[in-house]
């Protein structure tokens, strides 16, 4: 399969990632602003999963098995998906380590707390309650089950066509908003709500019905606006995990505006955005580094200011600063490793 690069898709990654690391996370860590600011904020995963989809849209399909097609996406997944994130927890682990025995646990980390349960959890990419700032890897699992059923979702959207196969998926996301699961609850929610905004960005990003998207962007954003005023999208946070039907108007009225604010809106692209596309999902994994150390820093002012405002714009800098420093370190470390004569 070849690829058409579109960089505009490159310019909405990197932006969507600067407001999950720097925005998102800062306000629900870090315990920043109060409602309804939170919940009208959390869109970034209904985007990210969108976007994408809509990455995969771009690529030229060729005449495969079902068998071989997710064989070779399977092959493709571990290389991007996973073997940056065992990169990551070896590293992680190490860092922890040398807190823990070397430095009277700094930075918050303990090893000595986590259990066999924990250290499990985390090998099979799930959080845990005793590292702080982890339990963000919840995005793996889901993206790496949403994006191995693509071929799977094509062949249906052949026999049923698009529109049938994305109004089955919201009648199943409205089904298990009423059904509780005594195992994997989320995690059997999360997969047909990101699917569904997967298949739209890989359905839609080239374009929609004009009529179409009038239509499904005033009615959900109709009905967002009464969730929000009758106090069922708050805390909206709720509603993503695990993810139920209003968190899905949600994402879709968001996403419709947020088309329409980036038709009218160019961003020029830049090597600092570049960076942020290319090296955001090391610096998604990386976060609970980044947010250690920016608590560390932030201490005195957290102890001199009870101001929101004031703590969301040093943390928020602090982390994109660090981040993007990490990222340059990431970038440096690859380009030595592919120019090495051993490789």
């Amino acid at each position: 399969m070849t690829t058409n690069r579109d960089h505009r898709l490159d310019i909405f990654r990197s932006l969507t990632m600067i407001h999950i690391v720097c925005v998102i996370h800062v306000i629900y860590w870090i315990k920043i602003f109060d409602e309804p600011w939170r919940s009208l904020l959390l869109f970034e995963m209904p985007a990210i999963f969108f976007i994408a989809g809509a990455s995969q849209s771009l690529k030229k399909d060729c005449s495969m098995s079902l068998f071989k097609e997710m064989s070779a996406l399977f092959v493709n997944r571990v290389r991007r998906v996973l073997v940056p994130y065992y990169a990551f927890l070896a590293v992680f682990y190490v860092v922890m380590a040398v807190c823990t025995w070397c430095f009277d646990c700094a930075l918050a980390y303990d090893l000595r707390k986590l259990s066999a349960a924990d250290i499990v959890k985390t090998i099979a990419t799930g959080g845990s309650d005793n590292i702080n700032f982890y339990g963000h890897t919840w995005f793996i699992s889901c993206y790496l089950i949403v994006s191995l059923l693509l071929p799977v979702y094509k062949r249906i959207m052949t026999l049923i066509g698009k529109y049938h196969f994305l109004a089955c998926n919201i009648l199943v996301i409205i089904y298990l908003s009423y059904v509780e699961f005594p195992i994997g609850d989320i995690m059997v929610k999360n997969i047909p709500l990101y699917s569904f905004f997967y298949m739209c960005g890989y359905c839609f990003y080239r374009g929609i019905k004009r009529n179409m998207f009038i239509v499904v962007a005033t009615l959900s954003t109709i009905v967002t606006i009464v969730f929000f005023l009758s106090g069922i999208a708050m805390p909206m946070q709720d509603h993503k995990f695990p993810a139920d039907y209003v968190f899905l108007c949600y994402g879709i009225s968001a996403l419709s505006l947020l088309s329409l604010v980036f038709r009218r809106i160019s961003v020029p692209h830049s090597k600092l955005l570049s960076l942020w596309n290319t090296e955001g999902y090391n610096i998604y994994l990386y976060q609970a580094l980044t947010y250690s150390v920016a608590v560390f820093l932030c201490r005195p002012l957290a102890a001199a200011t009870n101001s929101h405002l004031a703590l969301f714009a040093a943390y928020s800098a602090i982390i994109f600063i660090l981040s993007t420093l990490l990222a340059i370190i990431i970038r440096g470390v690859k380009t030595l490793h592919q120019n090495s004569p051993y490789r």
